[in-house]
């Protein structure tokens, strides 16, 4: 009996110490771990992506059953997103969905798989991953994915449906979600651009007829268009028109609204958002002043006469007006009448109160605008 008992002391005592020896050797895990996974997250907030890879990979692989794995998979996705490696990011987007039904990340999971699929040309399963984001309810991650929807009607060339998607993001973020509100209107002011320019027929198109007399100039004054808009619309190489060629004619009934308080322009068609851009304006002791303008003249390459009297001839490097000129005319006495909207040398003074006064714009975005409007396009310049 004695040595019965024994045994079993003996048996308790081992496994008493085994069972110790597991717990010290779990929370040994658990600590190494933990602190793996922090070095990661450290990489992660610095944007090293190579470093956090390699972090998370080994949490992955040497802790699987740890606490950490459900948002390590998700890190790993954005990793892989932001080193533009789509085919190993939508595998960890899966493997997150797949593994954790109800995760926290789901439903952005299901967007950005969506965009690697749709980065990788499997627009039918982007599609399946959007249609997934806005199945899971409403949210942030709900209207990028509409967006990117949109963008998937787009490439598929069905721009008018891409357009309807676009507006129903910008509504459906308005007021809630900042971040999907600027990609929607990012998209659709892309969009609206390219429809304004190309060949493709909208409903306010009219179809003209090229009738004796005609030029490219005229025409756009008598339709309130531009020049570059015909000459776009219709692949004109140059302003020369025959009689009886039929002709593209998109009206431009734009307005312009400068905010100052975000240090935008928006321009507006029949009263519609059409696209936002980015400005410069006045610095304190030169702020741009609010108030209602017109567009009196546009030049191409102008000559910058300075307050000082110095003249500053077209593409000098010195010329701050840059590559485009937009003249605005006051529609009240207290307004200044040497104002303009133009491009700018200094693109790093675009976004905040740097100017002299004038609205100033990266000069990609200036030229493009300076084809779009007409003269007599009013401008309003608002707090």
């Amino acid at each position: 009996m004695r040595r019965v008992l024994t045994g079993l002391l003996v048996i308790v005592v081992l496994g008493g110490a085994v069972f110790g020896l597991k717990v010290l050797n779990d929370k040994k895990r658990a600590k190494l771990a933990y602190n793996e996974y922090l070095l990661a997250n450290t990489y992660f907030e610095k944007q090293d992506w190579e470093k956090a890879e390699k972090a998370y990979l080994t949490v992955l692989q040497q802790f699987p059953d740890s606490e950490y794995i459900e948002e390590v998979l998700y890190r790993l996705g954005v990793v892989y997103e932001k080193e533009d490696k789509d085919e190993i990011a939508l595998e960890f987007w899966r493997r997150l969905l797949d593994g954790f039904p109800g995760s926290r990340f789901g439903n952005e999971a299901l967007y950005r798989a969506g965009f690697a699929a749709e980065r990788l040309g499997e627009f039918k399963l982007a599609d399946e991953f959007y249609q997934g984001a806005r199945e899971q309810g409403e949210g942030k991650w709900s209207v990028m994915a509409l967006c990117g929807q949109g963008r998937l009607l787009e490439q598929a060339e069905d721009y008018e449906g891409a357009q309807q998607l676009y507006k129903r993001a910008m509504a459906e973020a308005e007021g809630r979600y900042p971040e999907a509100k600027r990609l929607a209107m990012r998209l659709l002011g892309n969009l609206n651009v390219k429809m304004m320019f190309s060949g493709l027929r909208t409903e306010d198109t009219i179809m003209y007829k090229v009738q004796p007399g005609d030029t490219v100039s005229g025409l756009g004054e008598r339709f309130n268009t531009t020049k570059a808009i015909i000459r776009r619309a219709n692949e004109l190489k140059d302003d020369n028109i025959r009689v009886g060629q039929v002709l593209k004619i998109k009206p431009a009934n734009f307005k312009i609204v400068i905010d100052k308080s975000d240090f935008t322009l928006t321009l507006y068609k029949d009263g519609e958002f059409f696209k936002q851009y980015p400005v410069g304006l006045g610095r304190k002791t030169h702020e741009t002043p609010a108030g209602r303008f017109v567009i009196k003249e546009k030049i191409v390459n102008p000559t910058w006469y300075k307050p000082s009297g110095e003249v500053i001839p077209p593409l000098d490097p010195k010329n701050e007006l840059g590559t485009r000129w937009l003249g605005l005319e006051p529609l009240s006495d207290d307004l200044p009448s040497d104002l303009g909207i133009h491009s700018t040398i200094d693109p790093a003074s675009i976004g905040w109160a740097s100017s002299s006064g004038c609205p100033r714009m990266y000069t990609q975005d200036a030229e493009e605008l300076f084809d779009l409007v007409t003269i007599g396009t009013e401008v309003e310049i608002v707090e």
